[in-house]
């Protein structure tokens, strides 16, 4: 599924670029350029306790800080008769940190992880003069991530590898280079986002959706 989802979305993102070059009798119906965006965080943390009826240790996993995520890309944009489509392609990272503390020993360890993506939106919508309305869907790749947490004695770590999900909001373009966006993104399909702890399976965290905001320079 990972496969397929993501070539779809690579044939439909060249497809449009290939559309709007062979476009170019009306050149203004048809951007091209890098696109730079940071987006709130949409993790929340879930607390929760952990016992180890073995070695008697009993140890509580917290989130301490979700930092906002950032993405470098490029962007197209093909429009015809005040409709247009907006295809993107980012890669994204951003980071986390928790707090392990020993309820047992009284220690305490922190722990962060980095995460290293690509995300393909392919945005709809219309035009009104400088005024945009659009919405389309979101396919998200984990490429890599790192966790302290893996470090942990007793931790496991698993990482969602894809996500669909839907963006919607407005832009403005000033003039005819600077393309500005605003988003809100939501998930069609809930990552999975969990952690082993002597065995046990919990949620490590919750997906609460995230506000999206870019600027894009049209070539």
């Amino acid at each position: 599924m990972k496969r397929s989802l993501a070539t779809q979305f690579i044939s439909l993102f060249s497809f449009v670029l290939l559309l709007g070059f062979a476009s170019q009798l009306q050149a203004q119906n048809f951007k091209l350029g890098p696109k730079f965006s940071v987006s709130s965080s949409g993790i929340s943390g879930t607390d929760f306790q952990v016992q180890n009826l073995q070695d008697l240790r009993e140890l509580q996993v917290s989130l301490q800080e979700a930092s906002p995520e950032y993405h470098v890309g490029i962007f197209s944009r093909l429009t015809l008769l005040g409709f247009y489509i907006q295809p993107e392609l980012a890669l994204t990272t951003s980071r986390v940190s928790y707090l392990v503390e020993d309820l047992t020993g009284g220690g305490t360890e922190a722990a962060n992880e980095q995460y290293l993506g690509l995300e393909m939106p392919i945005m709809a919508g219309i035009k009104l003069g400088p005024f945009r309305a659009n919405a389309g869907p979101v396919y998200r790749m984990n490429l890599t991530s790192v966790s302290d947490l893996a470090d942990v004695q007793g931790f496991g770590r698993r990482f969602q590898e894809s996500t669909l999900g839907l963006q919607a909001g407005v832009g403005l373009d000033l003039g005819k280079k600077i393309v500005l966006d605003l988003r809100y993104e939501t998930n069609l399909n809930r990552p999975t986002d969990e952690v082993t702890v002597f065995g046990q399976t919990h949620k490590l965290s919750e997906y609460s959706g995230q506000w999206v905001a870019g600027i894009g320079i049209a070539l």
